[in-house]
């Protein structure tokens, strides 16, 4: 049988500080959920792209906006503002920026990919893409 946890997003278990933004993880039964915190003039392609090393974000995210704005424009150039309230999934490949005049908090929820899936891959720049987090 299952257990169920608990834990308190005011004490996460990794917190990883990037350009204009920070991260706050905490591991739950084989999932993740992040609280991202993203400060006005953080945009992917100039904040992630030169750590993620592709030309757009390449994973897939469900979030819940807690609150700002934040355009996200995918690959084929069709875009969605998400804003406080909204509870969205956007697939992979897309550019995102925060909008207005307040950082952007969020929660992202996503279920862990097995290190042995990562170790598959063929080539050093596609493990970097799953085992490191990317943020959008």
């Amino acid at each position: 049988m299952a257990a169920t946890v608990n834990k308190s997003s005011d004490s996460p278990e990794e917190t990883h500080n990037v350009d204009k933004g920070k991260v706050e993880v905490l591991n739950l039964a084989g999932s993740q959920v992040m609280r991202a915190t993203f400060q006005l003039g953080w945009k992917w392609s100039e904040c992630v792209k030169p750590v993620a090393g592709t030309d757009s974000c390449q994973v897939s995210h469900m979030v819940y906006t807690l609150a700002g704005r934040m355009i996200v424009r995918m690959d084929d150039g069709s875009e969605i503002e998400i804003k406080q309230g909204d509870v969205t999934a956007i697939p992979s490949g897309h550019d995102a920026w925060i909008v207005g005049d307040e950082p952007l908090r969020r929660h992202r929820f996503s279920r862990r990919r097995p290190i042995c899936e990562a170790a598959k891959l063929e080539t050093e720049s596609d493990r970097r893409v799953i085992e490191r987090p990317m943020y959008s």
